[in-house]
């Protein structure tokens, strides 16, 4: 009889750990789940904001980025394509936005010396910093941010100001 005895208890304490390990296991799969997830999301915003700075130094960094500008916001949900054609989304999901924020930095010398530079004596340039900012709002609200820095050169007495 003792034997029946100790063999259910025996069961039972094995059946308890077994559980115990299925719920660890379970929790740590929901746990590995989460973090994959975000991880992709992440990504998705990563690349919203590489599109939407592709498309606009592709096609409107030249008549945006003039001397004398101080700060401009774009928004962008599709890339635009030449006038009587349909414009094509650049973005994973359609919640998902971009905002750009351009500011000149500084207009002033080229920066080289001496009279052999490509440029010419006394050239000016004219420095930017366009920011490029993905919002994924569906989801899980994840946000990533691209800094690039861009230059022009100047057109004379641009930088007078």
């Amino acid at each position: 009889m003792t034997q029946r005895g100790s063999t259910m208890m025996i069961t039972l304490v094995v059946l308890g750990i077994l559980s115990l390990i299925g719920t660890t296991l379970v929790s740590t799969f929901r746990t590995e789940l989460s973090v994959t997830q975000a991880r992709q999301f992440l990504s998705e915003a990563r690349e919203n904001a590489e599109q939407g700075l592709r498309a606009f130094m592709n096609l409107s960094s030249d008549t945006v980025l003039q001397p004398g500008l101080v700060q401009s916001d774009l928004a962008l949900d599709a890339l635009p394509l030449a006038s009587g054609t349909q414009a094509v989304p650049i973005l994973h999901m359609a919640s998902d936005q971009v905002s750009l924020q351009i500011r000149e930095l500084f207009c002033g010398d080229d920066g080289s010396s001496g009279t052999g530079n490509m440029l010419g004596t006394g050239a000016k340039r004219v420095w930017f910093n366009i920011e490029s900012t993905a919002f994924d709002a569906a989801a899980t609200q994840a946000r990533a941010q691209i800094n690039l820095g861009a230059s022009r050169v100047a057109p004379p007495n641009a930088c007078n100001y």
